[in-house]
């Protein structure tokens, strides 16, 4: 399994109260490392970098998306190749976010919605780590699911997919 962390840029007035994106970064990858799974982790400064980063999500099993102050006109520009990027991505995904105004589910109303959106306001850190811990339990579900108990009939091991 593996564990596609986006983020967007941040731009907090005061840079001493934020953890950096690189350590919010650097959380995940160790609670998910400890668990067995891969991060990958893109950054991107755009609406059009934000659709590119989602085009090439192939592989991911969950996506953490953290569009961070992405400019809301240059969403709005470009809000169809976003919806379209959303709808297309073949993986859950759970937005992260330490404000409100950066939710894009609600903005762009896609097809595929979100796993999970988790909103903590002005504790990003907080956001990772509960998103962190919901994607995990995603793979832990998904992991379940694929195996199934012993068959009555004959007694072995029945597999599903």
């Amino acid at each position: 399994m593996s564990i596609l962390v986006i983020q967007g840029p941040h731009h907090h007035g005061d840079a001493a109260a934020c953890t950096t994106s690189g350590d919010l970064a650097a959380h995940v990858r160790a609670e998910a490392l400890a668990a067995g799974t891969d991060v990958r982790i893109r950054r991107c400064t755009s609406a059009l970098g934000l659709v590119r980063c989602l085009h090439e999500a192939r592989g991911a099993e969950v996506v953490l998306l953290d569009s961070g102050d992405l400019d809301p006109a240059e969403c709005s520009c470009h809000a169809d190749a976003l919806r379209d990027a959303l709808d297309t991505l073949d993986a859950p995904y759970i937005e992260v976010h330490d404000r409100t105004d950066q939710e894009l589910e609600g903005r762009l109303q896609p097809a595929h919605a979100a796993l999970a959106i988790v909103v903590t306001t002005t504790d990003l850190a907080m956001g990772y780590a509960i998103s962190t811990a919901i994607a995990l339990a995603h793979r832990r579900r998904k992991a379940t699911r694929s195996v199934s108990s012993v068959a009555p009939h004959d007694g072995g091991l029945a597999w599903a997919s």
